[in-house]
């Protein structure tokens, strides 16, 4: 499965971002971790800190392009967004006609 589907269904363009709820999953443990880290100062909690903020902003990069044209869009046009972020079953969608 991609990692960004862009599809047009009649007049109508749609963007899905399937594994948008990976990255949503991923951010909490990344965020304790960190925290959790920022106490202990340990040389093995540093560690997991760095490799989980790795992954975590690894994952994004890929989404940025397509989230700042989305943003761009939603300046000019009207932009539907459906789905949940945390749900793998039910993605982020981004629908608007042309």
């Amino acid at each position: 499965m991609p990692y960004i589907v862009r599809k047009k269904e009649g007049t109508t363009n749609v963007v899905v971002l399937p594994f948008a709820a990976l990255y949503y999953w991923l951010m909490w443990p990344t965020f304790i971790v960190t925290f959790i880290g920022w106490q202990t100062k340990t040389s093995a909690m540093t560690a997991a800190t760095a490799v989980m903020w790795v992954l975590l902003i690894g994952m994004a990069v890929p989404y940025w392009p397509t989230i700042f044209k989305i943003k761009k869009m939603m300046k000019e046009k009207s932009i539907t967004a459906k789905g949940s972020k945390y749900s793998f079953k039910n993605p982020l969608r981004y629908e608007w006609e042309d």
